[in-house]
This record gives C-alpha cells, sequence and structure tokens, in this order.
C-alpha cells in the first residue's frame, strides 16, 4: 500500500491507544436477548460493540469458553497483541473491497464490519465505507433492552395530547418546504450559485456554516445567551505541505442552543444533525493523484447530507421556541461526524461525565430522555416515488420510536399527505446517535432509507447538491419530527377554547344493545350525536354558542345549535347531545362543520370553526350481502383489550351455513398478532353476522396479545362464501395504540 496524507481526531487519541492495547481477546457472541448481555457482565467482561446479531467484547482467554458454558454462542475474533487501531465500518461497497485492503476480523449482513486499520491509511477505509469509526474502549449496555419510556411520558393522558393537539397542528403547519429550502440553499450554494465546502479541514466549515447557524439559533431561541460552542480539535496535513510537510492542528466545533424549560423535569430531549460534509467517493479510485487532496480543491456541498439535517433541527428551534415544555430541549449541530463520529462522540462523553482535562468519568452524567438525529432525509430516486422516512432504533429507544412515527401515521395522519415512515429495528451504529447508544442514552436516527448505501447515487460526492433535495420529503420529516417534540409541551398555558375534529361523534347500535361510534347511516334513521368541546388552562368567564352545520359555516344548512355560560377553563369538557333525522333528501355524502362562537374572555386561539367531519347516508339494496361499512373503536386506543374491530353488513346471510366473516389483525411488518373467525346466529340478539353493525373485542382473538406496543396496526375483515369457500369481500383499515 502507497502512502498518503492522514487525517486524526486528537480528541480520541488517548481512547485509541487503550482500546487497542490487546489487554484481552474479542470475542463475538450472539445477540438474541437480554440474557447475553447479563452473562457477559457477570463475568467482567468489557462490551464493545452492539450489532444486529451479535456483540463484541472483550475478556481473557477463558472467557469464550465460560459463555459457551452458560448457553451463550461465542467465538473468538482477536487474540491478546497490540495491533492496529480497529475500526466499526459500514462498507460502501462489498466486504470483499475491504479485505483486499485491511485485516477484516468480523462482519455481519447488512452491519458492521470490524476492521484492523493502521493510521496513514485511515482515509482509504473513509472512501471505502459509508461510515467507519474507532470502535469504542467500552460501551454501556445496561438498558439495551429495556424500552421503559420515561416517567412523563408514562404519566403522559389522553387528555394532555387533546390539550395541546391544536397548537401541534398549529406547528406542524408553519414548517414550510420554502423556509427548510432556505436553509439548505445558504449552506450549500455561494450567492453566485456555485458550490460551497463544509468538509471539516476546510475553513469555510468554521467560517461561513457554523456563524449561520449560530445566528439562527440565536434568533429562534428565546436568549441569545443559550447558544454555545463545544470544541475539538482534528489533526492533519496542510494542503501546501501535502503529506511531506507538517501536520497541523484544525480546530472544529459542535453548536449547541438550548430551549429551557421549566424545570419540573431535570433531563432533556436532544434534536441533533452534523453540518460537515465530506464527497470521498467522487474519486472511483482511491488511489488516484493527488491522494485524499480532494478536499483542499474540490468542494464538499453536503445538501442531502446533511444540510437538510441540520435546516430540520433549526427549523425545529423556531417552531418550538414559544411552547413551555416541563424539561430542556437541546438543539445541536456537530461537526466532525464524516470523520468518525468525533463530534458527538465528545458531546456524549461530556453528557455522560467524561472530563478531558482529568481524562475520567467524574463528573455525574447528564439526564437525557431521548436523542433525535436526523441525517439524510430529502433524497429520492425520482419525483414518482413516495416520500418516505426511516426510524432506525436500537431495542431500547423504541418506545421514542413510536412516538415519532404515531404523530405522523395515526394522530395528525391528515398533516402527512403521501408520505410513508417505517421503524426499521436493526440497531446500525453509523451516524451521531450511536456515540450515545454507547453510554445508554435512548437514541434513534431519522433517515431517508435505512441503507443509504443503495438509494442516493449522489452520497458523499460533489454532485449532492441543491438541485437533488426533495423539498415535500424534506418537510414532511421535519414536520414530523417537530410535531413529535411538541406533543411534550406543557398542555397548561392562557385560557382559550377548542373542538376537534374527532369529537363530533355519531352513534350506531349493534344488535346486541351495543353503541359504536359510526359514520354511517341509512335513510329514515335517527342519528345521534355528539358534540364536545373543551375549555383549556385556567377559568376564562365567557358566552358560547355552538353550531352544528351540515356544509361550511354559514352555507350549509344549520343542524344544530346551543349555548353555554359562565366560568370555564381546567380543562372541562362541555357536551351537546342531538339526534339529526335523515329522510330521503339526505341520501350521499356528507361533511359537517362545528363552530363556537365565542363572546368574553379573550381567546388565545383562533381554530374555533372546524370542517370536513365525514357522514354517510345511503339507501342499501337488500338483495346483495356487503360490508358496507368498518372501523376500530376506540381509534387510537389506549389498552389494547378495549379495542372493538366493527363491521357493517348490508343484510343477514340467508342461512347459518352461507356465510362467515374472518378478522385478522398484523403489524406493520405484515405479522399476524390475532385472528377470528364470526358465523351467523340466528338467536334474537347475538352478535355475529347481523343485518347492520356488528363487533367483536379484543379478548375473543386467537392468539391475542394484551401486551402489544405503541404502533399503528393494520386489520383484515374478509366476508366468505362458506358454500363455496371464496371471499365475497375484503376491506381493510387500521388502529393505533398510544400509551
Amino acid at each position: 500500500m502507497r502512502a498518503h496524507s492522514l487525517v486524526v481526531m486528537t480528541i480520541c487519541l488517548v481512547a485509541v491507544m487503550t482500546a487497542t492495547a490487546g489487554a484481552g481477546s474479542l470475542y463475538a457472541v450472539r445477540l438474541a436477548d437480554g440474557a447475553s448481555l447479563a452473562a457477559a457482565a457477570e463475568l467482567r467482561a468489557v462490551v464493545r460493540h452492539v450489532g444486529l446479531t451479535e456483540m463484541i467484547v472483550e475478556g481473557d482467554e477463558g472467557l469464550g469458553g465460560e459463555l459457551n458454558a452458560r448457553g451463550r454462542v461465542a467465538r473468538r475474533i482477536s487474540g491478546p497483541r497490540t495491533p492496529d487501531p480497529l475500526y466499526i465500518s459500514y462498507p460502501r461497497g462489498s466486504v470483499d473491497d475491504l479485505a483486499r485492503l485491511f485485516e477484516v476480523l468480523w462482519s455481519e449482513v447488512d452491519g458492521a464490519v470490524l476492521v484492523s486499520c493502521a493510521f496513514e491509511f485511515a482515509h482509504e477505509l473513509h472512501s471505502l465505507s459509508h461510515s467507519a469509526y474507532l470502535l469504542p474502549e467500552s460501551i454501556s449496555v445496561s438498558s439495551w433492552f429495556d424500552n421503559t419510556p420515561p416517567a412523563h411520558i408514562r404519566s403522559r393522558s389522553l387528555a394532555d395530547e387533546r390539550a395541546v393537539r391544536s397548537v401541534v397542528r398549529d406547528i406542524i403547519s408553519s414548517i414550510s418546504p420554502d423556509s427548510l429550502m432556505g436553509h439548505v440553499r445558504a449552506l450549500v450554494e455561494h450567492p453566485g450559485g456555485e458550490s460551497r465546502s463544509r468538509f471539516v479541514l476546510r475553513e469555510e466549515c468554521l467560517t461561513v456554516a457554523k456563524p449561520y447557524i449560530v445566528d439562527r439559533l440565536n434568533e429562534y431561541l428565546p436568549t441569545p445567551a443559550v447558544v454555545d460552542t463545544q470544541r475539538f480539535t482534528v489533526q492533519g496535513y496542510t494542503c501546501e505541505g501535502g503529506s511531506s510537510g507538517p501536520v497541523v492542528q484544525y480546530p472544529a466545533d459542535n453548536i449547541i442552543g438550548v430551549l429551557p424549560g421549566t424545570g419540573r423535569c431535570s433531563g432533556y430531549y436532544v434534536i441533533c444533525a452534523h453540518y460537515d460534509a465530506i464527497a470521498g467517493n467522487s474519486f472511483s479510485d482511491p488511489f488516484t493523484e493527488p491522494p485524499w487532496y480532494w478536499w483542499c480543491e474540490n468542494p464538499a456541498p453536503g445538501a442531502d447530507d446533511n444540510a437538510t439535517g441540520v435546516a430540520t433541527v433549526l427549523e425545529a428551534a423556531r417552531a418550538l421556541s414559544d411552547l413551555s415544555f416541563p424539561f430542556d430541549i437541546h438543539f445541536v449541530l456537530f461537526s466532525g461526524e464524516e470523520l468518525g463520529l468525533y463530534g458527538s462522540t465528545a458531546y456524549a462523553d461530556s453528557a455522560a461525565g467524561y472530563r478531558a482535562v482529568v481524562d475520567s468519568f467524574s463528573a455525574p452524567p447528564d439526564t437525557i430522555y431521548g436523542v433525535l438525529n436526523v441525517d439524510m432525509i430529502a433524497y429520492k430516486r425520482s419525483a414518482a416515488d413516495p416520500d418516505t422516512c426511516h426510524i432506525v432504533t436500537n431495542p431500547g429507544t423504541v418506545w421514542f420510536a413510536d412516538w415519532i412515527i404515531d404523530t405522523a401515521e395515526s394522530l395528525y395522519e391528515d398533516l402527512f399527505p403521501d408520505f410513508e415512515v417505517q421503524r426499521i429495528d436493526k440497531s446500525l451504529a453509523y451516524s451521531d446517535h450511536a456515540p450515545f447508544w454507547a453510554h445508554d442514552y435512548d437514541a434513534l436516527i431519522a433517515i431517508e432509507h435505512w441503507d443509504p448505501r443503495t438509494r442516493n447515487t449522489n452520497y458523499h460526492t460533489i454532485n449532492d447538491v441543491l438541485s437533488t433535495v426533495y423539498p415535500s420529503q424534506l418537510a414532511s420529516t421535519a414536520r414530523m419530527v417537530t410535531g413529535a417534540l411538541a406533543r411534550l409541551a406543557d398542555p397548561d398555558g392562557e385560557f382559550n377554547l377548542a373542538v376537534f375534529a374527532d369529537d363530533v361523534v355519531f352513534y350506531a347500535t349493534t344488535a346486541g344493545g351495543t353503541e359504536y361510534h359510526t359514520d354511517h347511516f341509512v335513510v329514515g334513521e335517527l342519528a345521534p350525536a355528539r358534540v364536545d368541546f373543551h375549555a383549556f388552562g385556567p377559568d376564562g368567564n365567557v358566552n358560547v354558542t355552538l353550531e352544528v352545520w351540515d356544509g361550511p359555516p354559514d352555507e350549509g344548512d344549520l343542524l344544530s345549535t346551543a349555548s353555554f355560560s359562565g366560568a370555564m377553563g381546567g380543562g372541562e369538557v362541555l357536551t351537546h347531545e342531538f339526534e339529526w333525522d335523515l329522510d330521503g333528501a339526505y341520501v350521499g355524502g356528507h361533511l359537517l362543520s362545528v363552530r363556537l362562537i365565542v363572546t368574553g374572555d379573550d381567546e388565545t386561539l383562533s381554530d374555533n370553526v372546524v370542517e370536513g367531519i365525514a357522514l354517510r347516508v345511503e339507501a342499501l339494496a337488500e338483495e346483495e350481502l356487503c360490508i358496507v361499512d368498518h372501523f376500530a373503536w376506540p381509534n387510537p386506543v389506549a389498552d389494547i383489550g378495549e379495542l372493538k374491530l366493527a363491521y357493517w353488513l348490508s343484510r343477514e346471510p340467508e342461512s347459518q351455513d352461507s356465510n362467515s366473516v374472518e378478522i385478522e389483525v398484523f403489524d406493520l411488518l405484515g405479522q399476524s398478532i390475532g385472528k377470528t373467525a364470526l358465523f351467523y346466529d340466528p338467536t334474537p340478539g347475538a352478535e355475529g353476522l347481523r343485518a347492520g353493525l356488528n363487533s367483536i373485542g379484543w379478548d375473543t382473538f386467537d392468539g391475542a396479545d394484551t401486551g402489544l406496543a405503541s404502533g399503528v396496526y393494520i386489520y383484515l375483515i374478509t366476508l366468505y362464501d362458506r358454500l363455496e369457500l371464496d371471499p365475497i369481500e375484503q376491506v381493510t383499515g387500521k388502529f393505533a395504540i398510544v400509551r
């Protein structure tokens, strides 16, 4: 191998020397559940890395035998020696590409590779890797499989969710593609349109990108004093001297903005992104001349990777700055990510209590509730592809991933049209969330695809420019992560009245006399309805008129009205009930509206009209047996044991043997989690295949699990012709579990 110029981060030199001193052997241990971690801890093994299916631990020569004796599958991958530094790499191509140049000690499919690499060839490792960073000396994994959310999440009630709903909707709607793209443009392009460079050794990273970020945080957050920087140094050659010249220290800065909370909770959340960029993949041959000096003469614009993440963090700071939270929120922009997660390592080490002056963990660790890392979120292969986001998490952070996904997939789904978000349980440690995992903090990453190696052809090249960014996907992801944090705001505030779309409910009654909410009725029925509205904050003396319209207010038919007056507040819910007589004139679809007219104390919000409440009125044909309507109730549901799945049949079957209904529930990975079959029972009052509304509770499903995690689930209802053994009709729907 020829010698090339070297980029080394001095912040980790002490850790590297310790980590590679050869104190023990390295073992790969099968990682099935927490038992493997517990066994390693009992044997005083040092955990160095946790991957998809195996973890790497260090210990004495007998460690492997002891682990195997306890039923833990362990194999030695390196003996006690003093090797070159060890790196965790995520290869850009196949593992064989790395193996031709470096010693590969361990690898796993779709995951990490453990590589032995001398310092002078580190740049070649980076050129062949999606990400590469020094193997940590040790990591803490005591809660790797503990998915328990923080106490303030566990105590968050549906009433709290309702209290901030209108605020969250405003926050989500306030984030525009234009604002986000404005940030991306400022970071990626000079005023004349030519590409900038944010490579960590380039002066522009500190003189242009950093001031822009600092200025925006000072502008958006309540006081300039809460914006700070954290300095570390990067060691490298100069452009003038090259590999034969001197090695110098380059400064690099993390940027930290803090939105102070009320102090009721002692910890904080982190939303972060890296602002440095790299273009090492611009050369197909890592041995081209001049070697590795592309950064001196060529730009690293990094539009998708990762100006999009920076734009998201900045817009989140702006949108959330006026809200009150029981905890602080840290808006952190890291540098040095592209050369080995150095900025995030410095920050996470400091949060965990590491003090460089004494080279030890000598300070109390910070309480970090969750880390939301945003990296590469706005590239897709074509405009015809859907907007997507993958949330990559480890087992202990699934609660936070589900909280974020529920924001877009269920609670505020109407604000995220044509947006697909998916949780990826792969524990991939290739970005700035990894150093937080090393200190046992709950952390995840929002990314356009869990394997960027296969998705973005401009990745780590000079072609990662503004024109390759899709604004709609950028906006949807930014809205989702910001909305997820906004949902955690304090529900208390000034007096306000609000009505929400799901506060307007119409009822139907099953054959057994059970009432369910529905949006489907038949001509000639009385449709009973209830409208709730909410008074938030301290008491206010008001007079309220509530109106229900078939159509827009003042344009459609006024269906009902009611008046309320007096002191209201403290989360009080006021209710108006009425019945709508559905004669033949109402056949068809309807979009209802509710309006609150308030006089008295001033309101803090103006969205007192809710429109678009759908209702269908049909004249059903008696001849055809079909599923007219279906739904889950309640939706979302806090306790799966309370769930009911309901469907509406146009008529009864002709006999007990002629038809049946099967209902099956799946998670988002397509795995069946519950199934039941229903048959016609002519007994008066019996549930089953009755004309009109039928329902079944979760407790009657075969294999039903009452401990399902928060998230979105799919149900499939199939109407069978039992004589022909063929499905007549299949319908699907979804429901959410929100705890």
